[in-house]
């Protein structure tokens, strides 16, 4: 089959496969809505749980079902290794070899929003 053919040559020259093509089409398009429903449904439960366990304390353990955990927000600091190699450089230039300040002008800071954790039972 040339790479020239149309769909009308296609259509013409294997009509059966163009008919499963059009049933694994319609097929998969069905499986993606349903999972798009499905993964609504999922985050919808998902908040729910994070009602409840906030209502619980943040922690909640059910035998022979799951744990569930709400790790509050945080932050996390980083430095700019770029910029810290620049420095250095600044400071052995300038002869200055303690100088924490300047350091500091390089702290990055990242935050974390609040997550849930949801963990089968073993």
């Amino acid at each position: 089959m040339s790479d020239e053919m149309n769909t009308q040559d296609v259509q013409a020259y294997n009509p059966v496969a163009m008919d499963e093509m059009h049933n694994a089409l319609i097929q998969y398009f069905e499986i993606e809505s349903e999972i798009k429903a499905i993964e609504y449904t999922k985050a919808e439960v998902r908040a729910r749980i994070e009602i409840l366990a906030k209502d619980l304390g943040g922690k909640a353990k059910i035998d022979h079902v799951g744990s569930v955990q709400v790790v509050p927000a945080s932050e996390s600091h980083s430095y700019d290794t770029k910029a810290l190699d620049k420095l250095v450089e600044i400071m052995i230039e300038d002869g200055e070899l303690h100088t924490a300040k300047r350091i500091m002008t390089c702290r990055k800071t990242v935050e974390r929003k609040e997550s849930l954790r949801i963990v089968g039972a073993k």
